[in-house]
């Protein structure tokens, strides 16, 4: 056996053992997470306010420790175009689904801009049922879908009373397309938006409009801004790349911050806007294709943390005052 491929193997064990101990990791402080639950639990009976603010509280502290690891040890970098991020402030992020990895980008950015304690997903409804994964993201007011609205729009209404709440910080993070555009979901996806008469896309999925819409229908006085962002990864990108120390990828982003007082309220007039900024990031994720980046000059996003992940976003108001 030659030496480079002795070292090959032996790198590639290095590799297995650091992801083998990041996952569990992981797994102990979930259990940890789980133990302070149950220790809390009380409060949920006497008054769920208090019970919520300490959840949320050792949830911020848990979640800065995905962006210092995927940073880090990790070795990921993120590289943005287009315009800033305006921190401190609620929003709205849309965005490509292209990977499984799609929410790195998100923890890598949102610490400078004081919310890595205050992300919610709009998520698939399967995930709720992943061991403590589902009923951590359930507390931090993520909102499970069933692709029904009958049937969502109950939960969506109770959980956007807390978003209302002025005290309350958070990004709304939704993946219109539902799903991840892979090659085969974007032929389905063509073949189904000629039928329908609707825009065709050659490198991203059509955009379901339904929960986008009920959000800036019922956040548009919280939420100054929508990101429409949009995400290129190499073609070599893979969960063992994201997530095994060193080695990290290169995830490029282009921003597009949109004034909320621009977006139409009709819902027909809403589709067809939807409509237009998708195309556009079709022709995007196009452009990266060929050229490896994104249109503009792109910068190297530092990881840095504001001093509110540290004193925590949410005060008792939060759950308690209109």
């Amino acid at each position: 056996m030659k030496y480079s491929e002795l070292i090959n193997k032996i790198c590639w064990g290095l590799k297995i053992y650091f992801a083998y101990g990041f996952l569990m990791s992981i797994f102990i402080q979930i259990t940890v997470l789980l133990i302070i639950n149950v220790i809390i639990l009380p409060t949920y009976i006497l008054y769920r306010p208090i019970y919520q603010w300490i959840f949320q509280r050792v949830t911020e502290v848990y979640m800065m420790y995905f962006p210092l690891v995927f940073y880090y040890i990790n070795g990921n970098r993120l590289y943005i175009s287009g315009d800033k991020f305006i921190e401190n402030v609620n929003a709205i992020w849309i965005s490509n689904h292209s990977h499984w990895v799609d929410f790195i980008p998100v923890c890598l950015v949102a610490p400078k801009c004081g919310r890595i304690g205050a992300m919610r997903y709009f998520m698939k409804d399967d995930i709720k049922k992943i061991p403590f994964i589902g009923f951590g993201f359930y507390m931090m007011d993520s909102i499970y879908l069933k692709r029904n609205f009958q049937l969502d729009q109950h939960h969506i209404n109770e959980t956007f009373k807390r978003f209302r709440n002025k005290y309350y910080p958070f990004w709304l993070i939704i993946f219109p397309e539902g799903t991840r555009a892979k090659p085969e979901k974007i032929v389905e996806a063509q073949k189904y938006c000629l039928e329908h008469k609707l825009p065709i896309y050659n490198n991203v999925l059509n955009p379901r409009h339904t929960g986008l819409f009920v959000a800036l229908k019922q956040l548009r006085n919280v939420v100054p801004y929508v990101y429409d962002i949009t995400l290129g990864y190499p073609n070599t990108v893979s969960l063992a790349s994201c997530f095994c120390p060193g080695e990290g990828v290169n995830i490029h982003m282009y921003v597009n911050r949109i004034d909320v007082k621009e977006i139409p309220e009709d819902e027909t007039e809403f589709k067809q806007w939807l409509c237009t900024i998708w195309k556009h990031k079709d022709e995007l994720v196009g452009y990266y294709k060929e050229n490896g980046h994104f249109p503009g000059t792109e910068e190297l996003y530092p990881l840095k943390f504001t001093w509110a992940d540290f004193t925590g976003y949410m005060s008792q108001e939060c759950f308690s005052l209109p």
